[in-house]
């Protein structure tokens, strides 16, 4: 079906996988010393983006890193697949490009992090009954289609980038009430 035959004219894309990697890697990849290392993982600037230990802060585990887990390999995969799509960020962990005359928006979200959203489970429970399987990449599938739509219709709802963040690293995009009061540094 082309373009012009579509009812819609947009479409929203929330990616579960990593979209940037650290500045502070990819410096060391180029030649750059790196400061000083903190001993925790999690505020690691060469393991974890800023969008990843800021939500270690907030959550109770931190996301995975794209340097260090295995989900480095689907980063190389997220970020060649809005490359084929042409899309370009836009704004810290948002990726826009036009298709054949519809406007597409990818971000990056992490299911495991949506988990508690009263918001997102509000969303979830018409659609539960209808998702076929109890393996949890279809439940991660549902969550990340649900994120993309309050991003595209309720993007308040959803925690925004502080002011700062690195453009190329990118931004994880979770539900704000999943969040709690930044914790002390460890």
């Amino acid at each position: 079906m082309h373009a012009a035959e579509q009812p819609w004219r947009a479409i929203s894309l929330a990616i579960d996988t990593p979209l940037g990697w650290p500045d502070a890697f990819l410096a060391l990849l180029t030649g750059s010393a790196p400061d000083a290392l903190p001993t925790s993982k999690a505020r690691n600037p060469l393991l974890m983006r800023a969008t990843e230990r800021w939500l270690a802060e907030r959550r109770e585990r931190p996301p995975l890193s794209p340097v260090q887990d295995l989900i480095g390999s689907q980063s190389t995969k997220g970020m060649a697949f809005l490359q084929a799509l042409g899309l370009e960020t836009t704004e810290p962990g948002v990726w826009t490009g036009e298709l054949e005359g519809i406007q597409v928006i990818a971000i990056e979200t992490y299911p495991a992090a949506c988990r508690g959203s009263a918001v997102v489970t509000e969303q979830r429970s018409a659609l539960t009954q209808q998702v076929v399987g109890e393996h949890q990449d279809i439940h991660d599938a549902l969550t990340c289609a649900l994120v993309a739509r309050l991003f595209a219709n309720e993007r308040e709802a959803l925690a925004a980038p502080p002011a700062g963040i690195s453009v190329r690293e990118g931004w994880i995009w979770v539900p704000s009430d999943t969040l709690r009061e930044p914790q002390p540094s460890r």
